[in-house]
């Protein structure tokens, strides 16, 4: 466990300098488990003796990325950002580095696409980004796929403000419990002013359910109301 952390908190401070460095082409994508699997492929002294890659993941908290904030804001070489979770060995990002990282994107002109899923940011998280991404006008895929903390009443709330955007083709990945749910209970534009709901008609929604009814139902239920699904891999 010891070594996993010490190769989390590695590659964190190495994203922090490449951030930082900004010489990475125009339109790099940065993965955070890409870059710690680099890392373990290079351990050739055993620091981070038994973790491969194959097995290990990412175990950090809010405060852990903190060193990436400040290079973020001023990064314009990376344009999608990947920081995948592992809330059962480290808690994963909550709140509060949801909100980080959102005040971070508001000053970034480069970051087109956010994947943050298998973390632990529930609907005033999300709310947070989705509020950096209209303001930065540049965001365009936000992915908070299993973060489960997201509920039903966060997914309305979601949509109000992605209607706001004024994009068209904005990607969203949302947990799949609280997709669920949203279908189960029938009428998907309740509450939703009707300009919004035509904008909203217009986003594609990535939906990879397990179990393959679940998807048929969900998409049917959805798709009454105009909304345009797919089934896609981020």
């Amino acid at each position: 466990a010891l070594s996993a952390r010490r190769a989390t908190i590695d590659t964190i401070e190495l994203v922090a300098e490449r951030l930082k460095s900004n010489k990475d082409p125009a339109g790099t994508t940065l993965s955070f488990r890409n870059e710690v699997i680099e890392l373990l492929k290079k351990d050739t002294s055993g620091v981070y003796k038994g973790i491969t890659p194959e097995r290990f993941d990412l175990s950090f908290n809010d405060q852990d990325i903190e060193s990436i904030l400040e290079p973020l804001k001023h990064n314009t070489s990376i344009v999608a950002l990947e920081l995948v979770g592992s809330k059962e060995t480290y808690g994963g990002l909550t709140n509060a580095g949801a909100t980080s990282i959102a005040d971070a994107i508001l000053e970034n002109s480069s970051l087109t696409s956010l994947r943050l899923s298998d973390n632990n940011i529930g609907d005033e998280g999300a709310a947070k980004l989705l509020d950096s991404a209209a303001a930065n006008k540049t965001l365009m895929e936000l992915d908070l796929d299993r973060n489960n903390e997201i509920t039903e009443q966060g997914v309305m709330e979601l949509y109000s403000k992605i209607a706001s955007l004024g994009n068209n083709r904005f990607l969203l990945r949302l947990p799949e419990k609280a997709l669920e749910q949203r279908a189960l209970a029938g009428n998907v534009a309740v509450g939703l002013k009707e300009v919004e709901a035509a904008w909203l008609r217009q986003i594609v929604w990535p939906v990879e359910l397990e179990e393959a009814d679940t998807h048929k139902m969900v998409k049917e239920v959805w798709g009454t109301h105009g909304f345009e699904f797919a089934r896609l891999t981020m």
